[in-house]
């Protein structure tokens, strides 16, 4: 919707540069044309290059955003059976978010206790956050290492569980 915005933006500024340079290319002063049209082109490309921006960052899973792991602990946190969110990830579905979590729980609890705590997890987000469309928990013991993190530590904690394959690349 932005895009189209922006294009309809343009296209209006294109007009008027059009325009003026015409109208005062008619009365003596010719470069004025040209300079309209590099005013507009800078303007085109300037436009380009932020929706560029803006759509890689989507599809390059730039997500969640700082805001919604604010939103994802605080909810947690008043959850019964919840000890800790260790990993968040989320990543856009079109309109939507399909969220992966890690959180931790007692260890003593039984597979179905913790199965229960799950479902009680993505329930919240669901009936919390509007545009979730599915919701991923994995859950094991809670440990020390993992409590008390700040949100940034939880965002970069996915990416501290890589795979160790590394590919071989043959000349």
């Amino acid at each position: 919707m932005s895009a189209l915005a922006q294009d309809h933006r343009n296209d209006i500024f294109s007009a008027s540069a059009a325009s003026i340079g015409i109208f005062l290319g008619q009365r003596g002063l010719p470069w004025v044309d040209p300079l309209a049209g590099a005013l507009v082109a800078v303007l085109i490309l300037r436009t380009g290059i932020y929706i560029l921006r803006e759509s890689s960052a989507e599809l390059m899973d730039a997500v969640p955003s700082r805001q919604l792991a604010k939103q994802i602990l605080k909810l947690l946190r008043d959850l019964k059976g919840v000890k800790q969110l260790e990993e968040l990830q989320a990543h856009r579905f079109g309109p939507h978010l399909v969220i992966n979590l890690t959180i931790g729980i007692d260890g003593r609890l039984s597979v179905s206790h913790g199965d229960a705590i799950a479902t009680a997890v993505e329930e919240t987000i669901y009936n919390s956050i509007p545009s979730v469309l599915r919701v991923h928990v994995h859950y094991h013991p809670a440990d020390k290492k993992h409590e008390n993190m700040t949100v940034d530590e939880i965002l970069s904690e996915g990416r501290h569980h890589l795979s160790p394959y590394q590919p071989q690349y043959y000349e």
